[in-house]
């Protein structure tokens, strides 16, 4: 009787045991009773994308970055995969970016359509594209611009010198 008892604790714990391990295993895996399919893009910098980053077709979750590769120096592979429903969308002319989720957010993978007519993306293929835009560039283009308008604010500044003392002059010999 104590020997069944045991046996029975034993079985109901190892079942239990077992039941949450699935539900860690279940949870951890997004789509697993979704259809999918992969597609990839190479890009020089992934500029904070990380596994598990969303992917968005026209701004609609449609995935997850399953996969972040170094290629070489200048070449980074990201696999993503996608939900089936979508591929008849993509089509083999679409580009991919990366992009930020809101002003600070998270990166996220995002996907242009592409051309309507043209094929659809197949299973494993790979998509042009898009060098992101990085904070550094849109800085270095600020500054650049500032400069700009410091050069351009002290020419005028030069001529209108030069204007005012040609009219002192004229005004003097008249």
């Amino acid at each position: 009787s104590k020997n069944k008892k045991i046996a029975v604790a034993l079985f109901i714990a190892s079942g239990f045991i077992l039941f949450l391990v699935a539900m860690f295993v279940i949870g951890g895996k997004e789509n697993l009773f979704t259809p999918t399919f992969t597609i990839r893009a190479e890009f020089e910098s992934v500029s904070g994308l990380k596994n598990g980053s969303t992917v968005r077709f026209n701004g609609i979750n449609v995935g997850k970055v399953d996969l972040i590769e170094i290629q070489s120096t200048n070449k980074v592979l990201v696999e993503m995969i996608i939900e089936k429903s979508v591929q008849q969308y993509i089509k083999k002319d679409s580009k991919v970016t990366i992009g930020s989720d809101g002003l600070v957010g998270n990166k996220v993978i995002d996907i242009t359509p592409g051309t309507p007519g043209n094929p659809s993306v197949q299973d494993h293929e790979m998509l042009a594209s898009i060098k992101p835009v990085e904070v550094a560039d849109i800085m270095n283009s600020l500054k650049e611009s500032s400069d700009n308008a410091s050069d351009i604010t002290k020419d005028l500044s030069e001529i209108t010198a030069k204007v005012k003392a040609n009219t002192t002059c004229a005004v003097g010999f008249h």
